[in-house]
């Protein structure tokens, strides 16, 4: 079995082991947005060049990000919250939860991913 192989397979184990991770695998932009309500609520990871970075603080003070991930095709919205790893033409790996609506600070977001990790490339 090859490394990579062996990559492969540890890394689809970890995700399958993850509590709320429900059969979280690799997307694109352009697969999320061609069929929102299919993602809607679910754990995702995708992957993309990160533009359009707006840092912004929260009422209380808490600093967040919000940008996009881009495949080329379609950019998707990200918002994450504390540091941004990555600046403007990076490329990240993405893993977060993937809303069709929501509301934070007073705005209404749609097809969002609210990203708890973001892993620069």
């Amino acid at each position: 079995m090859t490394e990579a192989r062996v990559l492969a397979a540890g890394l689809t184990g970890l995700i399958l082991l993850v509590p709320g991770v429900v059969a979280a695998r690799d997307r694109s932009p352009t697969e999320v947005l061609n069929a929102p309500g299919r993602f809607d609520g679910q754990t995702i990871v995708l992957a993309g060049t990160i533009s359009n970075v707006k840092e912004r603080q929260t009422a209380q003070g808490q600093r967040y990000y919000l940008f996009d991930v881009d495949d080329g095709i379609r950019a998707i919205n990200v918002i994450k919250v504390g540091v941004l790893p990555c600046g403007v033409g990076g490329y990240a790996v993405i893993e977060g939860a993937f809303q069709r609506s929501r509301e934070f600070e007073k705005e209404t977001f749609r097809n969002q991913i609210k990203a708890w990790r973001v892993v620069c490339r």
